[in-house]
C-alpha cells in the first residue's frame, strides 16, 4: 500500500569510523544543511559505537543526482573524508507497505531498529501474503512500537528487505517482543523463505544523533509532477 506521507524512496548511507574521530564525525553528521529542508535527513548512532546511519527521504528517483550533487552535500562529504575508517556505503531504498503510521515522512523517533532479510524472487509474493497475517499481525497490536514501515531494496549490494521500527522506550523493552515464543514461531516460520535461513536474519538498534524535524518545520515536501 502506498502511503504519500511516506518518503517514497529513501537514501540510506552508512558512515563508519574509529574510535578517535568517532566524536568528529558525530558533530559534522548532526549540523543542519540548507537541504534539510527539501531533503528530510535523520542521523543514527549504532548501539555498539561502531557506526552512524543516515537516512535521506527522496520523492523520486529523478532528484537523487540533485541531492548527491548539492554543494552542501558535497561540502560535508570533504569534512568527513578523512575522519572514516571505510568508504562512505550507499544504498536506495522503495517504500513498500506501513504497518504502523509513523509521525514524519522518514523514521524520526529516539530510537529506531532496522531488520533485514533477503527473499528469493520466485517466494516474494507468498512471503508477502504470509507476513500480513504473522509480522504485520504482531507489530500492529504493540503499542511501545510507534512506526513500522518496509522498504525493498532498489541499489544496493545488499538487495532483500529492510524493515524500520520505530520507538522511543528502551530497546529492551522492544526486543522482548522479537523474542517471546509468539514472535520466535513467527521466526521459525520464516525460515523456509529467508535466503540462508533465520541465521541471515540481521537486526540492528540505533539511537537518534540528528533528525531535520527536531529543528526544522518542514512544511515543503517534495512534489514532483
Amino acid at each position: 500500500m502506498k502511503n504519500s506521507e511516506i518518503a517514497h524512496y529513501i537514501l540510506s548511507t552508512t558512515y563508519k569510523a574509529d574510535a578517535d574521530t568517532f566524536h568528529i564525525v558525530e558533530e559534522i553528521l548532526n549540523q543542519p544543511r540548507s537541504t534539510d529542508d527539501f531533503f528530510p535527513r535523520s542521523v543514527y548512532k549504532d548501539a555498539d559505537d561502531s557506526h552512524f546511519v543516515e537516512i535521506v527521504g527522496i520523492d523520486s528517483l529523478s532528484l537523487l543526482d540533485e541531492y548527491l550533487e548539492d554543494n552542501d552535500t558535497l561540502l560535508n562529504e570533504s569534512k568527513l573524508r578523512d575522519q572514516l575508517t571505510y568508504d562512505i556505503r550507499r544504498e536506495v531504498i522503495r517504500h513498500q507497505d506501513t504497518v504502523k503510521s509513523i509521525n514524519n515522512w522518514i523514521p524520526s523517533t529516539e530510537n529506531i531498529q532496522m531488520r533485514y532479510i533477503e527473499v528469493p524472487l520466485y517466494l516474494l509474493d507468498e512471503y508477502h501474503q504470509w507476513r500480513d497475517g504473522t509480522i504485520f499481525k504482531n507489530v500492529s497490536g504493540r503499542d511501545e512500537i510507534t512506526g513500522f514501515t518496509a522498504y525493498h531494496s532498489v541499489i544496493s549490494n545488499v538487495p532483500g528487505v529492510t524493515f524500520f521500527v520505530e520507538f522511543d522506550c528502551a530497546p529492551e523493552v522492544i526486543n522482548e517482543g522479537f523474542t517471546n515464543a509468539e514472535y520466535r514461531r513467527i521466526v521459525k516460520d520464516a525460515n523456509s523463505y529467508i535466503v540462508g535461513g533465520n541465521q541471515n536474519l540481521y537486526t540492528r538498534f540505533y539511537g537518534k544523533v540528528y533528525s531535520s524535524y527536531d529543528s526544522v518545520n518542514l512544511n515543503n515536501k517534495q512534489k514532483v509532477a
